[in-house]
């Protein structure tokens, strides 16, 4: 009986001690998996401001131009017509507009 009672010790002494090492090592997870999801939503976070100023600051520029060109002004310079996006093909179409009414106007004079 005497050995029976040492080995229910020893066993839930293992059991604690096996208990204690899984919620450190859980605790240690965690913090390591939220300081990689930080990382990873910093990481994103710049992607996604570098990619929006890439697309948008074009727009803008294009924007700009047609308001110009609606004005009447043709003597402006489209910007980004060598990109090969879809910025680009829209500059492109906005070069176009400004040739032709520029075309228009010489005619009309």
């Amino acid at each position: 009986m005497p050995g029976s009672i040492l080995l229910r010790v020893l066993g839930l002494v293992l059991i604690i001690t096996v208990f204690s090492a899984l919620t450190i090592a859980a605790t240690d997870f965690l913090r390591i998996g939220f300081m990689s999801g930080a990382g990873i939503l910093a990481l994103a976070a710049g992607a996604a401001f570098i990619y929006a100023r890439r697309l948008l600051t074009p727009i803008a520029e294009l924007r700009r131009a047609l308001e110009l060109l609606a004005d009447g002004r043709t003597d402006i310079v489209v910007s980004n017509l060598d990109r090969r996006d879809e910025a680009g093909a829209m500059a492109r179409a906005v070069e176009t507009i400004r040739a032709g009414k520029a075309a228009v106007d010489r005619m009309i004079e």
